[in-house]
């Protein structure tokens, strides 16, 4: 079960399968806040209904039954997406903004020609390539909203400082991260680390000791790819 990666330290580039296509699970929200900040009105707030908790309220969340008929308003949501990956925030925001809509500023805007998010037509996919194209596309906006992630990384320990991180793991238990450098003193990422569990079907992750296991080969993984030297 290897790795697939695009790492940018400084000015140094490494990468392994930058063009393989992956589903980037939770990593897909920093698209839908980037089109958010962007474009969409964020003075406009939402009412939670009961099929809001049926549909989207599935692997984390950080709204209940007991938040059924508050409204929320766009940057809580956004805050909830972004820094617990809350699902139900996700749905939420992806039915107010219309998913196509957001795949059209990856194609048009991001000029991302290998990414797209879930929607009726298409699914959710991308490439080390293209996620290190946004990296250095990424507004100010949500590095700032990425700073109080409350979500653990795998990779966290590797990015000292003020760096920040989006990590996420799909149904069958493949780990994704998506780190920003940081230094005190610049605003814009000095580079990034993006990193892709390739699937392993002897492993579907349907049970725990699948996931276990997933989690142990990515760590040695991750240890093999020396990251903490090459910062």
């Amino acid at each position: 079960m290897g790795l697939i990666y695009k790492i940018k330290i400084d000015q140094r580039v490494i990468e392994n399968g930058q063009d393989v296509p992956f589903d980037p699970a939770s990593i897909s929200k920093l698209f839908y806040a980037a089109y958010i900040f962007k474009n969409a009105n964020k003075s406009k707030s939402v009412r939670v209904e009961n099929w809001h908790i049926d549909k989207y309220g599935y692997g984390t969340v950080a709204i209940g039954k007991s938040e059924v008929g508050q409204r929320f308003g766009v940057p809580q949501l956004l805050d909830m997406m972004i820094r617990d990956s809350c699902n139900i925030s996700t749905g939420i925001l992806a039915d107010l903004v219309v998913r196509q809509s957001v795949n059209e500023y990856i194609k048009s805007e991001l000029k991302l020609s290998n990414t797209t998010v879930k929607s009726e037509k298409t699914e959710n996919i991308s490439t080390a390539g293209d996620l290190a194209q946004f990296a250095e596309l990424i507004p100010l906006e949500l590095i700032d909203l990425m700073r109080g992630s409350r979500r653990r990384s795998e990779i966290g320990k590797f990015v000292g400082g003020k760096s920040v991180f989006k990590g996420g793991i799909t149904k069958r238990g493949e780990h994704r991260e998506f780190a920003l450098l940081l230094d005190d003193h610049v605003k814009y990422p000095r580079g990034y680390i993006i990193i892709a569990q390739q699937a392993d079907f002897r492993f579907p992750g349907s049970r725990g000791i699948d996931r276990e296991i997933k989690r142990v080969m990515f760590r040695k993984g991750l240890r093999k790819l020396n990251l903490e030297q090459k910062r």
